[in-house]
């Protein structure tokens, strides 16, 4: 359950790196298959590293996490294994 802790622990930071949020998001997409309602659960997450990345012009700076992007993270820490492997 490493992506749970880690998308807890994401979920409660405050000086988020935009490489931290995206290896994230590629363990994300990652196990897409395996978890069906992945990709709704991170749009706003994807939206907040595309802005972050613009804005910094590239991948070193920090990310500030919308309130939606945060509820994606905790989706992620505590609804995600339920439906693992499920259509």
């Amino acid at each position: 359950h490493h992506l749970m802790a880690e998308a807890r622990r994401l979920s409660h930071k405050t000086d988020l790196t935009i490489r931290s949020l995206a290896a994230f998001i590629g363990q994300l997409v990652a196990v897409r298959a395996a978890i069906q309602p992945a990709l709704l659960h991170l749009r706003h997450l994807d939206n907040c590293k595309t802005a972050a990345v613009t804005a910094a012009q590239g991948w070193d700076g920090s990310v500030t996490l919308t309130p939606q992007a945060r509820e994606e993270l905790q989706w992620w820490g505590t609804q995600a294994p339920s439906v693992n492997g499920t259509p």
